[in-house]
């Protein structure tokens, strides 16, 4: 669409609890990048699969949360894929869509004039810098650079202001 994009990543891969965290639950596409992502990793030969035969001892996965969809009668199958390999495709993704990225890049604070953020400091090996930008997506799943710019949050999610580019500085920082 035109926008340039830049990714701040902590960690040395895309992905966050898929790849570094070690998390990654491979099930049927839901559409869009998801399905995207999924058919990629497939191709790529990282997506593995266990069942009742191939391991009959298995208590089943930790990640319970993704058992509330299933039948109780359902066949015992989990897929999950290897979290390097969908770091490196998740790399190439946005290399091709054009995104700059910054691995292992901590968020420092925000820069707010006139109630927008204006910039974010990061650091990372090359020392502390300021990004500047127009429009900024906070996925850092703490609500960091909303704490840090000052904008109204409630922990866990809820209402957020009509206009996300106006920080409301007026409101009481949660």
């Amino acid at each position: 669409m035109g926008a340039s994009v830049i990714l701040i990543e902590k960690y040395d891969m895309p992905g966050g609890v898929h790849t570094s965290g070690l998390q990654g639950a491979a099930n049927p596409g839901v559409g869009g990048i998801h399905t995207e992502l999924m058919d990629r990793f497939a191709a790529a030969g990282h997506i593995y699969s266990v069942t009742e035969k191939t391991l009959p001892g298995w208590a089943g996965n930790p990640l319970s949360h993704y058992e509330k969809i299933l039948a109780p009668d359902a066949a015992f199958v989990r897929s999950s894929f290897n979290p390097e390999g969908a770091g490196c495709v998740m790399s190439d993704m946005l290399a091709e869509a054009g995104v700059q990225t910054l691995y292992g890049a901590s968020f420092v604070d925000a820069v707010v004039k006139d109630d927008l953020i204006d910039a974010v400091i990061v650091e990372n090996a090359s020392g502390a810098q300021a990004v500047k930008g127009k429009i900024f997506i906070d996925g850092t799943g703490t609500s960091e650079l909303v704490a840090r710019a000052g904008a109204p949050f409630v922990r866990g999610g809820g209402p957020q202001p009509a206009d996300p580019r106006r920080l409301s500085l007026d409101h009481e920082r949660h």
